[in-house]
């Protein structure tokens, strides 16, 4: 669980990731697709799930709520 953003790669040194969905964090979306792609060479990733965020985003998801989780960063609203 978390939000995607649209900023720039921050790279492996500023995410965190886990298993069983106990935190919600950013993430930017140049981000989603390195890891996607790194995934492809890795036979340990297959058939498996993790969450991935910027580390200074985390929160314990018990504390996120779905409109946080939604919100955008870039000030503007959902329509």
């Amino acid at each position: 669980p978390g939000g995607l953003t649209t900023g720039l790669s921050r790279g492996v040194g500023a995410l965190e990731i886990n298993q069983g969905d106990s935190k919600s964090g950013r993430l930017a979306r140049a981000d989603v697709a390195a890891i996607c792609v790194a995934c492809l060479d890795f036979p340990g990733a297959f058939d498996t799930t993790f969450e991935c965020y910027e580390t200074n985003t985390a929160k314990p998801v018990e504390a996120v709520g779905l409109s946080n989780i939604l919100k955008r960063t870039d000030g503007t609203e959902f329509r």
